[in-house]
């Protein structure tokens, strides 16, 4: 017989993982049908070899998952083990839920296109998924390392598992980035109340962070817009020494011209929360932290806002913009509703 050969992967298959362990080694392969996708092995050494035979068969696929992720993160695939008790890893919170509701829907659950929601939520079986959108939402490439309660605020917008909270509790207290930005500050006294605003972009509050990092452009400062009904926000890069005429001209290129004039403008409120952001966010490179500013303000406009419960873009605009999250291929679970029943619910 001849050695196989190894073929490129197609996303468009469903790929099957087989993993195996022995005395002094593991070892997994990545198939497609019959066909090796690429192979994996590694020798035991140090307290590993100490371990019992069904602890090296789960390092094995532990190895092999996080080796392959990248194929198998997007759609789901087979494991193959000839260990019996690994066959539990699937989660049997989900498996029980997702066996009794194949047939008909019952206390918040149902089943669309072979996914299960729970109340129009996507159902995330336990293992990596959930740590993935966890993360994804706390510190993706459109969010801003925003704590618990936001992120979980996010989360619950599509998703749903049993102890979200737990999870993301446990992610934002080992994000380094998160840790090393957080810091204590001494309080400044009691704010004048304002008036509470009627309508957007009629009262603002616009103030400045100083002392930053000189960047690539010569920015060294921040330039805050903040409108006080919808709490929307605009970020805009700026010099120390620019005069009244030059943040003028920033204020009609960035603001008026999205929003017209406003009736009431109010400054030196606090912008603790941007400079936390920003370390966060930045990472380390305080050359550059211009240009991430953008994502900054698209991250700050797109998390619910305690004092409103609501995202400051859906207070202006009435809806949420996209993010990755979002972008994940799921079906469209507005056609399972039932629109009579729907329209009945709401009068009542």
């Amino acid at each position: 017989t001849n050695a196989p050969i190894l073929a490129l992967p197609n996303f468009e298959k469903t790929f099957k993982l087989e993993c195996d362990a022995s005395g002094i080694g593991i070892g997994a392969v990545l198939l497609q049908g019959r066909h090796p996708i690429a192979y994996f092995s590694e020798k035991l050494k140090g307290v590993s070899l100490n371990y019992p035979a069904y602890d090296k068969e789960l390092y094995a696929l532990v190895k092999a998952l996080q080796t392959w992720k990248h194929y198998l993160v997007s759609k789901e695939f087979v494991i193959h083990s000839d260990h019996e008790s690994l066959k539990y890893l699937r989660g049997q919170d989900f498996c029980d839920i997702y066996e009794k509701f194949q047939q008909k829907a019952f206390n918040g659950f149902y089943m669309a296109e072979g996914y299960l929601y729970k109340e129009g939520k996507l159902y995330i079986p336990q293992g990596s998924i959930r740590k993935l959108l966890t993360k994804e939402s706390h510190e993706g490439g459109l969010m801003g390392h925003f704590g618990v309660d936001k992120t979980l605020k996010l989360l619950k917008e599509k998703f749903s598992w049993p102890n979200m909270r737990k999870d993301v509790q446990r992610h934002f207290l080992r994000c380094l980035a998160c840790l090393q930005a957080k810091f204590k500050v001494m309080p400044h006294g009691t704010y004048t109340p304002l008036p509470v605003a009627s309508s957007p972009w009629v009262d603002i509050s616009m103030d400045f962070v100083l002392g930053l990092p000189r960047t690539q452009r010569g920015m060294d400062s921040i330039f805050v817009v903040m409108d006080r009904f919808s709490k929307m926000a605009h970020f805009i890069p700026c010099h120390k020494i620019d005069d009244a005429s030059n943040i003028a001209k920033l204020f009609f290129r960035y603001v008026v011209k999205l929003h017209g004039l406003p009736k009431s403008i109010v400054s030196h409120r606090d912008t603790k929360s941007l400079s936390t952001m920003l370390r966060a966010v930045l990472k380390g490179n305080h050359k550059s932290w211009d240009e991430y500013l953008p994502h900054i303000e698209f991250a700050y406009n797109r998390v619910v806002h305690k004092t409103t419960n609501i995202s400051p873009f859906e207070a202006v605009y009435g809806f949420n913009p996209l993010t990755p999250l979002d972008l994940i291929p799921l079906p469209n679970v507005s056609y399972f509703i039932h629109k009579e029943g729907t329209s009945r619910a709401d009068f009542v």
